[in-house]
This record gives C-alpha cells, structure tokens and sequence, in this order.
C-alpha cells in the first residue's frame, strides 16, 4: 500500500468517524410520546385535585395505571414500527438509549419501591416526593445526551429540568405541584422529543 492511499484511507476514516459523532439523535419519538403521556397524566392529577374532573381521589390511581399502560404500548409500538435511519449506531445515538433506558428503570425502581411501602409502613406513602427525583432524572438523562450528541437544546432542556427539581421540591403540599409538574414535562421532554423528531433523517441513504 502506497503511502498516498493509506493517507487517502486514514482520511476516509477519520470522516467517517466525524461524520458519526455529528449524527442526528434519534430518540424524539420516545421523548415525545412519554413527554406527552405523562404531561396529560399530571394535568389529570391536578385536575381531580382541584374537583375540575367531578371524580373521586381514587380515581388518581386509574389515570396512573392508564398512563403507564397506554405509555407502555406506545413505547413498543414505537419500537417496532421506528425505521431504519442513518446515525443509528454513532456514539450519540447508543448513549442516549444507554442512558434513558438506565433513567427509566431508576424510575420505576423508585415507584415500585412506593408500592412496596404500603406493606412494610403502611400509610406513609408519599407520591409527592417522586416529582423532585422524576426531573433529577431527566435533567441527568437531557445533559449527558445533550453534551455527547452534541445538541444544546437537549443540554438547555436538562437545565430546566433542574429548575422543575426546585420548584417541584418547593411546592410539595400544594395541589398545583402537579401543574408544575405537567409544564415541566411539557416543556423538558416532550417539546424537546418533538424537535428532535423534526430534525431526524429521512431514511437510511
């Protein structure tokens, strides 16, 4: 091999290898559509809370069974049917399935851990406290996604989410802590989501 083509091939490489880190992340349909779940979800909490639905308090446990149902089917639906897309596999784009996934499940270890306290202390069940934790969550997930794919809106939505960890925090005995909580979804995951999915590649070239 020529010293000219190994120069020519090292070249090559090192586009391709840029052009990989530039890609496009792809996880805008999932941010939308949980974004979107969980802000109707809350905006249901707060509603119920404040008498505007004519329902009982028990029916906050249905909204959240419904949530995390019609999110759960959703989600899979969104799996299979998502197409091919270049980018797929650039670092960015593995990152932000590592990372989200590792941030849904800390988050439904968290719930699960709520359920199970109803047996070990029952009655000192305190969903209030998992808003704080959800936007913690998120502002984790937003900045590193954001910082290693290169996207400075995800990394602007992770620090608004720190602020919703704040206000989520500072509102815990007031109803309207679930109307915080369905515009900071709202505005750090599913609008977010949204522009991400504007900007994804066509299809695979």
């Amino acid at each position: 091999m020529s010293q000219s083509s190994l120069a020519d091939d090292l070249d090559y490489l090192r586009e391709l290898a840029s052009s990989g880190a530039r890609a496009p992340l792809l996880g805008g349909r999932f941010l939308a559509w949980w974004g979107g779940v969980i802000t109707i979800a809350y905006s249901c909490h707060y509603a119920v809370l404040k008498g505007a639905l004519a329902a009982k308090p028990e029916a906050i446990n249905l909204i959240w069974l419904a949530a995390i149902g019609i999110g759960l089917a959703g989600y899979f639906a969104l799996v299979r049917l998502m197409p091919d897309k270049p980018g797929h596999g650039s670092a960015g784009n593995r990152v932000m399935v590592a990372v989200w996934s590792a941030a849904g499940f800390a988050i439904f270890a968290f719930f699960v851990g709520l359920v199970l306290s109803q047996f070990v202390s029952p009655g000192a069940l305190h969903p209030n406290a998992s808003l704080p934790l959800v936007f913690a969550v998120y502002a984790l997930g937003l900045i590193t996604t954001g910082t290693l794919g290169g996207d400075r809106l995800l990394s602007g939505a992770g620090l608004a989410a720190l602020v919703f960890v704040a206000l989520t925090g500072a509102f815990q005995a007031h109803a309207e802590l679930y109307l915080i909580g369905a515009a900071g979804v709202a505005l750090t995951v599913f609008l977010p989501g949204l522009a991400l999915l504007r900007r994804e590649p066509a299809s695979v070239v």
